[in-house]
Order: structure tokens, then C-alpha cells, then sequence
């Protein structure tokens, strides 16, 4: 007798008889006989299956109870006689398109589980070099900023830092399409990685600490590099450099330093939790955009932006020693990575996490 195959989930029983959906599998049709499972060479996606199989019960042969019937998202108790196809009681619902534009709150969760887990395996030259790469790119942004700013004196503070706050987000756009290594958005990629025991502390370690040197050295060359360029000489640049670098290493208390590193940063993981948001390159640099600007407009400290604000301005003439710097940059980077690991990257995992799956019934 001629067999007709039709694809569906392969089902199976927990300790609660409940029906459990698993990867798709083919079934043998014959008349006035029972379904026997068998596995299908390839896979389906469950919207695959719901569009082809959408509206019928089947009969299938198990262990445990032998006969069942199943329809997509629920189990339903009567039975369909030799072994035919029928539609069942209720409808069944229609399986929703998966986005095009953006991804689920979950989504993001995981793909950040993924991205750290990823940047935890680099290897130690990889996750220098792009250090390098992502500190060369907000010191550029940050280059940008004072210029802009700096050129405006005399204006009301607002317009001031608003001004050179608008174009400063391109620095982390950068960062995120070229996939380089900064550490305060490590804090938290590599960080869910870590509470999802994905990566092990000690490369999660590894990964901040070659992240943030490299971030170093690409931010202190690239002030360098404006310094020797004559950048900072613009009239107005070099004295508004100057007066940050004094602000941020001389005028703030470690207290201050410490908690303005926990909301920087946590704006910062949300601008790049806004951009996995998107799945176009437009999404990304929209969704990453506000946050930034908020966080350079308020004046909160970013350790990555400061290992070039702080040198221009040290370049430029400000009073600074480099004892001064690195205490800046040591208590801000700790600030930093409570606010994306403990703010934003433990949240989302206590939110998203997955629950743990029952022990199967002996």
C-alpha cells in the first residue's frame, strides 16, 4: 500500500503527560493503520510546520499512553478512526511572523549571551588589536566633540555640551559595526555571558583586561596623534580640553567618579542594547544614538572617552599628572562595570533567564 508522508514535531511525554514538541520528523500514513514516528533528515521551523500541517489532528502510535492526539499548541483527547486525518474541534491559532526590523527583549538576551561568549574565545592578539581599534574610535568621536564645543565658548553651557554631545555617538557606532573590543560594553556582553555559564570567569577577566589596554592605547595614541597634528590648537579646543582634564581628574571626588561611572556606562549598554535591537545598519545607529548623547551632555565619566579626553588635555596644558589620570581611570572603569554588569547585564539576566528544565519522571 502506497505511503503518504506528512511533517510534523516529534512528540514526547514529561512527567506530567504533557505533550512536548521537539525537532520535526516525518510519519508514515496507512490506511487503517497506525502513525509510526521517524525521524526526518533535515528540519523544519515550527512556523514551517504550523503553515503545513495548520488545522488537523494526527494519531500518533508511542510507549506512553499508545495512542494520542495532537494538534499545534495543545493536546486535545479525541481520538481520529483509521488512522485519517480530520480537522480538529477549535481552531488553531496562527503562528506570528518572526520580525524583520527588530528583535524581542529575549532575543537580545540571548543574541548578547552569544556576542560575549564569542568575544570571551578571542584570542589574546585579536581582542588587543580590536581594543586598539574601538579606543582609536571614541577618541576620534571625542576629538570631535571638543572641537565642536570648544569652539563655542561663550555660549550657554547647554548648547555647549549639547553641541559636541549630538556627534560623539558615531564613536560607538563604529565600535559596533566593526565588531572591536570596548571595554565598557564588554562589561556586559561578556558579563551575560558569564551568568548564563556560558564562558568562565577567567575569560571574562582576560577579555576586560586586554580590552581595556588596548582601548588605552588607542585612546592616549589617537590624543597624541591630534596633540602632534596641531587639532588641540584650534583656538578654543586645547583651553576646553584643558578644563576637562582638571574637572574630571581634579575637581571631582572618587565617590563622584565612581557613581558617574555606574550611569554612564549603563546608558552606554543601553545604547547598545538598543542597537541589537535592530536588524538593519540604520536601526543600529538610531537606537545607539540618544543614549550617548545623554550620557556626554550630562558630563558623567567613561573610561574609554577619558583615556583621550584626559591626555588632550594634559597635551593642552592642564595640570594633571599621570598619577591623576590612571586614579581617574581606575575608579571609573570600576563604575563602569557595575553599571553593565550589575545594572544592566545581571537585570536582563534575571528577567530572561532560562527556567531550568524538569527532571524527567523515573
Amino acid at each position: 500500500m502506497e505511503a503518504t508522508f506528512i511533517e510534523f514535531p516529534i512528540c514526547s511525554w514529561n512527567d506530567r503527560s504533557r505533550l512536548m514538541l521537539q525537532p520535526a520528523t516525518k510519519v508514515n500514513l496507512l490506511q487503517n493503520k497506525k502513525w509510526f514516528i521517524r525521524r526526518a533528515p533535515g528540519r523544519s521551523t515550527m512556523s514551517q510546520i504550523r503553515s503545513r500541517n495548520a488545522g488537523y489532528n494526527f494519531t500518533l502510535s508511542m510507549t506512553s499512553p499508545p495512542e494520542v492526539v495532537f494538534a499545534p499548541e495543545r493536546t486535545v483527547s479525541h481520538p481520529v478512526f483509521n488512522g485519517q486525518i480530520s480537522k480538529p474541534s477549535i481552531a488553531v491559532p496562527a503562528a506570528v511572523p518572526e520580525s524583520t526590523v527588530s528583535r524581542t527583549p529575549l532575543e537580545i538576551y540571548k543574541a548578547h549571551v552569544a556576542i560575549g561568549l564569542t568575544k570571551a574565545n578571542l584570542s589574546i592578539f585579536k581582542t588587543f588589536i580590536l581594543g586598539i581599534m574601538a579606543g582609536a574610535f571614541i577618541g576620534v568621536a571625542a576629538l570631535l566633540n571638543v572641537t565642536i564645543s570648544g569652539q563655542l565658548a561663550g555660549l550657554p553651557p547647554a548648547i555647549v555640551k549639547g553641541a559636541g554631545a549630538f556627534f560623539f555617538p558615531f564613536g560607538l557606532q563604529l565600535v559596533l559595526l566593526t565588531g572591536s573590543e570596548m571595554f565598557t560594553g564588554n562589561t556586559m556582553v561578556t558579563g551575560s555571558a558569564l551568568l548564563a555559564n556560558r564562558v568562565r570567569l577567567g575569560d571574562m577577566a582576560k577579555n576586560w583586561g586586554v580590552s581595556w589596554l588596548g582601548n588605552l592605547v588607542g585612546g592616549v595614541g589617537c590624543a597624541a596623534l591630534a596633540a602632534g597634528a596641531g587639532l588641540l590648537k584650534v583656538p578654543g579646543v586645547g583651553e576646553y580640553s584643558a578644563a576637562l582634564a582638571v574637572a574630571k581628574c581634579l575637581t571631582k571626588l572618587p565617590i563622584q567618579l565612581f557613581l558617574q561611572g555606574i550611569i554612564c556606562n549603563s546608558l552606554v549598554c543601553l545604547a547598545i542594547l538598543s542597537a541589537t535591537s535592530a536588524k538593519d545598519t540604520t536601526g543600529k545607529i538610531l537606537g545607539c544614538w540618544i543614549p550617548v548623547m545623554a550620557f556626554v551632555t550630562m558630563g558623567v565619566e567613561h573610561s574609554v572617552a577619558n583615556m583621550f579626553l584626559i591626555p588632550a588635555g594634559m597635551f593642552s596644558g592642564a595640570g594633571v599628572s599621570a598619577l591623576a589620570f590612571l586614579k581617574n581611570l581606575l575608579i571609573v572603569s570600576l563604575g563602569n562595570a557595575v553599571g553593565g554588569l550589575g545594572f544592566v547585564g545581571l537585570l536582563n539576566h534575571l528577567i530572561h533567564k532560562q527556567d531550568p528544565s524538569p527532571a524527567p519522571s523515573r
